[in-house]
């Protein structure tokens, strides 16, 4: 199945409750995608090459994940203590849906970079094989296990016979780099080292497709923490785009975008921010949702 698919089944929150407005979700979309593009052409018109744009939004990446799990631990704590004391059971299977995405993303995204990284640079004559291995069992394997329930009733019988081949490609593989591994045939010549390189390809192009979905969702829902509370979406992400211009303020450099272009544009995306969180704030009390209630 494809990655970009099997991600958004994953990672983007059910709407129980019934009172997420499809507009806003779409505007919100727009809103990110609109302005990572505006960031990206900016920053090439003033010199920089496209490696240098991929590697500095790879950092911003990191760093804004940072930002993103103190942004969350601060809401889930506000949200348990303003929410009244006979209400606060509501909150729990919402944080349990949180923390399941959350490690889903750690097995998923960070544990494959940091095995790949310490796989390649430890010298392993079975590299190859051992990178396809960790993003077969980090990649298609447990995301279209976990994905495949939740689209059972909801696709047609091509599309399940489909998700089932997916699924069992990925299970046929993993035998297959393990027994590779075993029988230590990437010391081989010929045949069997084509075999070995070739066995990862399928995961591994799954895998790079998948990586920028993932990251996209974590990044869209503040790490899911609306699951907690529907209020805690739009505050979240209202705090986190406040910390993280605050954070890029103090360590301008003036060698990058000129700072007459650079702040217009990040208090653009502040502003934006600002007005479709208000906006789906006020959409929730329209639909009963209070803060202080509980989900």
């Amino acid at each position: 199945m494809k990655p970009w698919m099997v991600a958004r089944v994953l990672f983007n929150p059910p709407d129980e409750s019934g009172v997420r407005s499809p507009a806003l979700t779409r505007l919100g979309f727009w809103r990110s995608a609109l302005g990572l593009a505006t960031v990206a052409v900016v920053g090439l018109s003033y010199g920089k090459s496209p490696y240098d744009s991929a590697k500095d939004n790879s950092l911003d990446v990191v760093v804004n994940a940072g930002m993103s799990v103190v942004v969350m631990l601060v809401c889930i704590l506000g949200i348990y203590l303003v929410t009244r004391r006979g209400q606060r059971r509501t909150l729990v299977r919402g944080t349990g849906r949180m923390l399941r995405n959350l490690v889903l993303v750690l097995f998923t995204v960070v544990t494959p970079v940091a095995l790949i990284n310490l796989t390649a640079t430890a010298g392993n004559p079975a590299a190859t094989v051992w990178i396809a291995l960790i993003l077969t069992v980090c990649g298609p394997l447990p995301c279209l296990a976990l994905a495949y329930p939740a689209q059972r009733d909801r696709l047609t019988p091509t599309a399940l016979r489909r998700y089932r081949i997916a699924l069992a490609l990925s299970v046929v593989m993993t035998v297959v780099l393990i027994t590779l591994i075993l029988a230590d045939v990437h010391t081989d010549v010929g045949t069997a080292r084509l075999l070995t390189a070739l066995s990862g390809v399928l995961q591994a192009t799954w895998w790079l497709l998948y990586l920028p979905c993932a990251i996209y969702w974590t990044a869209r829902t503040v790490m899911w923490v609306g699951e907690v509370h529907p209020m805690l979406a739009p505050i979240g992400a209202t705090l986190l785009v406040a910390v993280v211009l605050t954070s890029k303020l103090t360590a301008y450099k003036p060698d990058q975008v000129p700072f007459d272009v650079w702040l217009p544009m990040s208090l653009t995306g502040l502003v934006t921010t600002f007005v479709v969180a208000a906006f789906e704030i006020r959409h929730l009390r329209r639909s009963g949702v209070r803060l202080r209630n509980g989900v």
